[in-house]
């Protein structure tokens, strides 16, 4: 019951860190990788002395660079990313940078990038949609008092608070350490949605046991119940993957980071909102009927 008996305490606390949210989108730059806008990629690799990034911009300089992004992938290697160029300025990028030995060049057109963003916006329509329609189905035999539409949108909205919160995070993180949101971002943001709704169903599920057992119990009663039966197991679960993916983050390339770091705030953002954001949600929906 300590969660419904304080649930405008936690609505209060993912409004704060809304708010948060709509200010990094609004005020700090978000700078698409190269899958969504075109470009060249160029990876090298130094000896054992790797100047800083700092250095490498300024050789660079001459050349006016369009959207010139330096990322460290290993040790001793980076990542360039640039407007797309001919073979011809490529060898004199190159060339510039000295002691450098080239790992990879790749080139993406406008096309091909702006495929990849009609596809990702694709997916994540379809997500919303196989999960409202899989959550109605699930529970389609819950009690007369609770319709299945209604957790459905209690499944939805949370899901949603919780990808606007870890975009939000990850914006945060990007414009901190020079990242950009690619592939890997998305990759993770539907990894997360899914995460979410496992968590999710699985309080909904206890919910629909107790009050199909007890039609004319009180629901915040149940609802309490149900949380406290399950927030055990939620809780311990995702600890299990955060620690796992904090070990990857610690130990693993620099080149993963933005999809780890997206990762990690996602397990704790979507185990915070099937405990403390979706029963409320529902009982918020129930007692306006």
């Amino acid at each position: 019951m300590f969660i419904i008996r304080h649930k405008n305490y936690f609505y209060a606390f993912s409004l704060l860190l809304t708010i948060i949210g709509l200010v990094a989108f609004f005020r700090l730059p978000i700078h698409p990788s190269l899958e969504f806008t075109g470009g060249s990629l160029l990876e090298v690799q130094y000896g054992t002395n790797p100047p800083a990034i700092s250095e490498m911009k300024s050789s660079l300089a001459p050349f006016s660079l369009q959207d010139l992004a330096i990322q460290p992938s290993e040790k001793d290697r980076f990542i360039l990313r640039f407007q797309e160029v001919t073979e011809e300025k490529h060898q004199i990028i190159l060339a510039a940078l000295k002691d450098a030995k080239e790992v990879r060049f790749e080139t993406i057109g406008p096309l091909i990038g702006s495929e990849l963003k009609q596809k990702s916006i694709l997916a994540l329509i379809v997500s919303i949609i196989v999960t409202f329609i899989y959550i109605l189905v699930a529970f389609h035999r819950v009690g007369g008092r609770i319709k299945p539409w209604k957790m459905s949108m209690a499944t939805i909205i949370a899901l949603f608070h919780d990808v606007f919160i870890t975009a939000s995070g990850f914006i945060i993180f990007a414009w901190w350490t020079g990242n950009e949101a690619g592939i890997a971002f998305v990759v993770a943001a539907l990894t997360i949605w899914g995460y979410s709704i496992h968590d999710t169903v699985v309080v909904f599920d206890r919910f629909r046991e107790k009050i199909n057992k007890d039609p004319k119990g009180d629901l915040r009663v149940i609802a309490g119940a149900s949380i406290n039966e399950t927030i055990g197991r939620s809780i311990n679960t995702s600890l299990a993957a955060f620690l796992l993916v904090a070990f990857l983050e610690i130990l693993g390339p620099p080149i993963l980071q933005p999809f780890l770091v997206t990762l990690l705030i996602g397990i704790v953002i979507g185990t915070y909102s099937s405990i403390c954001i979706a029963m409320p949600l529902l009982l918020e929906r129930l007692g306006r009927r």
